[in-house]
């Protein structure tokens, strides 16, 4: 008898073991597919950096720029070259009655090569002045990279704000089907007119929703059209393209657009965590954007690449100054020729001497002094005009940094004000409204409205927290580099990319 328990306990036992080792493997499988349902679910999301990236590497403006810098380099170096030499070939002093070459000592066939030089350093400054054009389209660039990066942000903030508004009121909507099952129960129970208009009350709530969820579908959708002009494959810009490339394109950007609107679309199905965006300057981040010094921001406004690039073109005006003064200089034209003649009949020489011409000839631009003053002047008052550019840029920029960095400060207000206040409210008195509709000590009425209430403060909350990452995505803008040197190692590493 012993021997059979200790056998009955023993194999008791190793089922128990089994069993747990069953119900561990079932529920590590569980968790396994469930981690990868989500990882999938991630993976077919197009994320908010990866929307940037896309949008950066399909922007036709930043192609536009550098085909522009090419060009500018290319005309610098024509700039360089001397004048082409000038050659002339004439028949001279021909008699008309004959036409004869050898009836007139005068008659030649006459060869000319002649080869101006321009003014000065009238050359060299051109180039570098062509140069120093060329050289801000690499700061625009990395300006317009910058821009690009705050527009696509925000498109696809703003379409994450309806996807998850879609996505919190689909939540919600099975709420309201459950407040309105009860209704109906409660007035099949209970038959009498006070109950009948719950019923009527949860149906229209329920109607609401659907508008709302069909207007912020139709809003999503207009939105991921402007997004996918953005984020869509550009056309080949190749110098061999055909518009049976175009078409080609056309036909592939579709597809494309397709599989973008469906990742977009994808954030409608899941509760998802809002990016994160850090200031790039810690000394506003430590002042918490509410006392930063006019020195640290203007040290970050004055390394901005399209400030940068207003510094080029006041370099190239300056050097448009020089050209004028260049004016004030002779221009110099070298002539050389030579006259073949043939021997004369009415001469006793046998062959008559080749006749050989050189001269110098220089125009006189102290002759007209008032026409050389007035284009010094035009050029100084186009280097005064860039220099006003620049300064009432940099007013703009300090104007719009202090307008976004008083809204986050608004925006965190207000967004404390929810999270202390506002939404514990809300959520206590749906539960109480609840608490008294359950003890039939309150009115169905009120527990709509405070199911309202609060998806309307959640959804309030939600949009203050894309506003916020919106503001801060939009304040890194002004803040890309806090030197000129590094903001040039920028402009040039992003060149070398491009050519690339």
């Amino acid at each position: 008898m012993n021997i059979l328990k200790k056998v009955r306990s023993y194999h008791g036992g190793r089922c128990r073991f089994v069993r747990t080792i069953r119900l561990n493997v079932l529920t590590f499988a569980i968790a396994y597919l469930v981690g990868q349902s989500v990882v999938n679910a991630q993976s077919s999301i197009l994320n908010f950096e990866q929307t940037i990236k896309l949008a950066q590497q399909y922007d036709l403006q930043l192609a536009k720029n550098q085909f522009k810098q090419k060009s500018l380099i290319a005309k610098s170096r024509v700039a360089q070259a001397m004048p082409l030499p000038v050659a002339s070939l004439g028949l001279n002093n021909l008699p008309s009655d004959s036409f004869r070459l050898n009836q007139e000592a005068m008659t030649q066939l006459s060869v000319g090569l002649s080869q101006v030089f321009p003014r000065g350093n009238s050359r060299e400054l051109h180039a570098r002045q062509l140069t120093t054009l060329s050289e801000q389209y690499p700061l625009l660039n990395l300006d317009r990279k910058a821009q690009v990066a705050v527009l696509a942000g925000k498109l696809w903030l703003d379409n994450f704000y309806l996807a998850q508004s879609i996505f919190l009121i689909h939540q919600n909507r099975g709420l309201f089907e459950q407040l309105s099952d009860i209704a109906e129960k409660n007035y099949t129970a209970a038959v009498g007119q006070s109950r009948q208009h719950n019923i009527v009350a949860a149906q229209l709530e329920l109607t609401r929703l659907d508008d709302r969820l069909t207007q912020l579908k139709l809003q999503q959708l207009r939105l991921i059209e402007q997004l996918s002009e953005w984020i869509s494959p550009a056309f080949d810009l190749s110098e061999n393209s055909t518009n049976q490339d175009f078409t080609d394109a056309q036909m592939s950007q579709q597809q494309e657009n397709a599989q973008i609107k469906k990742q977009l679309l994808a954030l409608n199905k899941q509760s998802l965590v809002l990016p994160e965006i850090k200031l790039n300057s810690p000394e506003l981040v430590t002042n918490n954007l509410q006392h930063y010094s006019s020195s640290s921001l203007n040290r970050y406004l004055l390394a901005h690449p399209l400030i940068l690039s207003f510094e080029k073109q006041i370099e190239a005006n300056q050097i448009n100054e020089s050209l004028a003064k260049q004016e004030e200089k002779v221009q110099w034209k070298l002539s050389a020729g030579y006259g073949f003649r043939t021997s004369s009949e009415q001469s006793m020489m046998a062959d008559r001497p080749d006749l050989l011409s050189v001269g110098i000839s220089f125009d006189l631009p102290w002759s007209n002094s008032e026409r050389q003053h007035n284009q010094l002047i035009s050029a100084k008052y186009q280097t005064a005009a860039s220099k006003t550019e620049k300064w009432q840029k940099l007013r703009e920029f300090h104007a719009n940094f202090e307008q976004v960095s008083q809204a986050i400060q608004i925006l965190k207000q207000r967004k404390k004000l929810f999270t202390s206040k506002l939404l514990p409210q809300v959520k206590a008195q749906t539960a109480s409204s609840l608490a008294a509709y359950t003890h039939d000590d309150g009115n169905f009425l009120d527990v709509i409205q405070a199911r309202i209430a609060l998806l309307n403060a959640t959804l309030d909350k939600l949009l203050l927290d894309v506003e916020e990452v919106k503001l801060l995505h939009q304040l890194n803008y002004y803040l890309i580099s806090d030197s000129p040197e590094k903001t040039y190692q920028q402009s040039a590493k992003l060149g070398d990319k491009n050519e690339q």
